[in-house]
C-alpha cells in the first residue's frame, strides 16, 4: 500500500472523518494541478456545469458546493483519487483498489452530510411539524443541522486551497531541481479520463444494483 492508502486506512480505522477527508483533498489538489482535465470531467460527468476556462478556485467551489447532494460527484471523485494510486495486485498488475475507492467514498459521504444527515434533519423537522409543542424545536434542528453543513463545507474549501497552494509550491520546487524541464508533468492526456470515466461508470452500475 502507498502512503495515500495507508492514510486513509489509519483514519477510517479510527473513525477519523475530518483528517480522513483531508488525505482526499490532498489527493484532490494534486489532481488540479497535474490532471485537472479529469477532475473537469468527473465534474461535468456526474452533472455539474463546468465552463471552459473556469479558475481553480471555481472547480473547488464546484466540487465542495455539490458534494452533499450529488453522490455520483463523491463517488466519481473517490475513483478518481484511487485511480492516480493504484495498487499492485497479486498478479503484478496495477489496479484500483475497491476497499480505497469505497473507503473514499463512505468518508466523503459522511463528511459532506450527502444524504445523510441532511434527510435526518429533515425526517425529524416533518415529524416535529405534525406534534404542535415541537415546530420551534424542529426548525432549530434544521437550522442547526444546515449550520453545521456549511462549515464542514467552508472547511473543505479551506483545505483544498491550501493544498493545492501546497502542491504547487511543491511542482515549483521540482521544476527548479530538474533545471526547469516540464516534460514529465506534461504526460497526461485523453486516455487517463477515458479510463477513469469507464471506471466511474461500472462502480456506480454495481453500486446501484446491489440496492
Amino acid at each position: 500500500m502507498n502512503n495515500f492508502h495507508n492514510e486513509l486506512s489509519n483514519f477510517v480505522k479510527t473513525r477519523d472523518v475530518n483528517n480522513a477527508n483531508r488525505v482526499i483533498l490532498n489527493e484532490l489538489a494534486k489532481a488540479l494541478v497535474s490532471d485537472k482535465e479529469s477532475y473537469v470531467e468527473v465534474l461535468r460527468s456526474s452533472g455539474v456545469n463546468v465552463y471552459d476556462g473556469a479558475t481553480e478556485d471555481q472547480l473547488i467551489d464546484a466540487f465542495v458546493s455539490n458534494a452533499p447532494n450529488n453522490k455520483q460527484l463523491i463517488l466519481g471523485m473517490a475513483y478518481l483519487v484511487n485511480h492516480r494510486n493504484q495498487t499492485v495486485g497479486f498478479d503484478g498488475e496495477s489496479e484500483v483498489s475497491d476497499v480505497g475507492v469505497k473507503d473514499a467514498y463512505k468518508i466523503m459521504d459522511e463528511y459532506y452530510n450527502a444524504g445523510g444527515w441532511a434527510d435526518a434533519v429533515k425526517s425529524i423537522a416533518d415529524v416535529g411539524g405534525q406534534i404542535g409543542g415541537k415546530v420551534m424545536d424542529a426548525q432549530a434542528l434544521k437550522k442547526r443541522g444546515a449550520s453545521s453543513m456549511l462549515a464542514q463545507q467552508q472547511q473543505a474549501r479551506r483545505d483544498l486551497t491550501q493544498s493545492l497552494i501546497a502542491q504547487k509550491q511543491q511542482e515549483s520546487a521540482e521544476k527548479l531541481k530538474q533545471g526547469g524541464s516540464t516534460k514529465k508533468l506534461l504526460i497526461i492526456g485523453g486516455i487517463t479520463v477515458a479510463v477513469l470515466l469507464i471506471g466511474v461508470g461500472i462502480y456506480f452500475t454495481v453500486k446501484n444494483r446491489k440496492k
